[in-house]
């Protein structure tokens, strides 16, 4: 069946994601921002891991921070809204690929397992326009690999699942769940990643390198 849609992922897909070491200090400063103790902040923030992608982060700070006997969490707000603003940029073959596939006449699709403010900083990017549907897990109250979201992603396309590409760097098993509605699944593994994902181990489908590989597979 030929493909009719082509959905992404974002971080680690179509943006860079944050190297480890980097991701560490950020959680540190952000903890310097409210006066919290850092090695405390990073255990509540990774122990809301769940609550800040199907939610909105306001309130997940308002979690965190009542637990740490932090009064405002105002400064890390500001501080984390221009993190992400930074962080949404393109990888260098990103938009020649999208543009591409536009060209094709294939639907576009983009699922992100993200908090809310990276949703109300999307249209800001050059990514938006390009795209026929995107959703976010705080918005949608769901994170991949949970099958509705891609259901849902692929009625919003106006396709069927088995329609469908999705090219992800295996996140929160997001690879297994496009393959468990019908999607062929890709992963995608750029040489400078230096993340390792539970749902890469052992991945035994199509992989690639590069976004303007996926050229090739549709």
């Amino acid at each position: 069946m030929p493909t009719r849609a082509v959905i992404f992922d974002l971080y680690g897909t179509l943006i860079d994601d944050a190297p480890p070491e980097d991701y560490e200090r950020f959680l540190a400063e952000t903890a310097q921002a409210i006066g919290a103790d850092p090695e405390g902040f990073r255990v509540a923030w990774e122990g809301n891991d769940i609550a800040r992608y199907t939610g909105s982060i306001d309130a997940c700070f308002t979690s965190i921070c009542a637990d740490l006997g932090v009064v405002d969490f105002r400064p890390a707000l500001n501080l984390r809204l221009e993190r992400m603003r930074s962080l949404l940029v393109p990888r260098s073959d990103a938009l020649p690929t999208l543009r591409e596939l536009r060209k094709r006449g294939l639907r576009l699709g983009m699922i992100s397992n993200a908090s809310s403010e990276v949703s109300a900083l999307w249209d800001e990017t050059v990514l938006a326009p390009l795209f026929d549907a995107a959703f976010f897990s705080a918005d949608e109250g769901m994170m991949k690999p949970d099958p509705r979201l891609y259901r849902r992603m692929a009625g919003a396309l106006e396709v069927e699942p088995a329609d469908c590409v999705f090219v992800g760097d295996g996140a929160y098993r997001e690879l297994q769940g496009a393959q468990a509605v019908g999607m062929t699944a890709v992963l995608i593994r750029v040489p400078h990643d230096e993340w390792e994902h539970e749902g890469t181990i052992g991945w035994e489908g199509p992989r690639v390198a590069a976004l303007s590989e996926v050229l090739d597979l549709v």
